[in-house]
């Protein structure tokens, strides 16, 4: 299971913490950055919790921003997974792809496995969210979907975008421009991710799948 958050929204780095966050400003940035979400910690706010002023941001749910990948591409994707099965000796390891190669990768390996549900839900959310009523809204859906028994999502990819908090006649105005910017931030992600495409399964993932072949072969 796994839950990411795509999102162009600005990077800061809120008092008391050591680690960078999103921000909840009506603002949007060029590029995207990814965070995955920690619910190995998470526990459910009780009232008094919730009506506390720091009942904001990581108070909500936690999340690690990935770092920004050193290349370009997703070749150190390929020799991460050569290494993982013999085929090609590497220091390169997991942890040190960043952005969409690290959740690409991830997502990758769990999708492959042989398990029942491995589903990826892309959410996106409507206009007048700040990014605390998104983390609230992600805990939501993971009880509805990953959470579920019956249902076929492992995952979950949720598209933040720096909307309006406000719920006046012009928020839906106001929104229009960052949702069109937000737009091209998920299009570049789909873009990507044909790249990782390319990148994997043209140019070296098939040799995985021949030394599996063979190492099922050998009694």
């Amino acid at each position: 299971m796994a839950v990411y958050i795509l999102s162009n929204r600005k990077i800061v780095r809120h008092k008391g913490e050591k680690a960078d966050s999103f921000s909840n400003d009506e603002y949007s940035i060029p590029n995207f950055r990814i965070a995955k979400c920690n619910f190995d910690t998470y526990k459910e706010p009780t009232a008094a919790a919730k009506k506390k002023k720091d009942y904001t941001n990581r108070n909500i749910l936690d999340y690690k921003l990935f770092s920004e990948p050193e290349k370009q591409g997703y070749e150190e994707v390929l020799e991460v997974l050569r290494n993982e099965k013999g085929i090609k000796k590497s220091t390169l390891t997991a942890n040190n792809l960043g952005g969409t190669q690290r959740m690409f990768y991830e997502l990758y390996k769990n999708m492959s496995s042989t398990k029942d549900r491995s589903d990826v839900l892309i959410f996106i959310h409507g206009y007048a969210y700040d990014f605390d009523d998104e983390l609230k809204a992600i805990i939501d859906l993971k009880k509805l979907y990953i959470d579920h028994p019956e249902s076929p999502v492992e995952h979950i990819l949720f598209v933040s975008w720096p909307a309006s908090s406000s719920l006046v006649p012009l928020t839906y105005f106001d929104d229009k421009a960052s949702s069109i910017n937000s737009g091209s931030s998920l299009m570049r992600l789909f873009y990507f991710y044909t790249q990782f495409l390319k990148d994997i399964f043209q140019t070296g993932i098939w040799l995985l799948a021949i030394k599996e072949f063979i190492l099922w072969l050998i009694p």
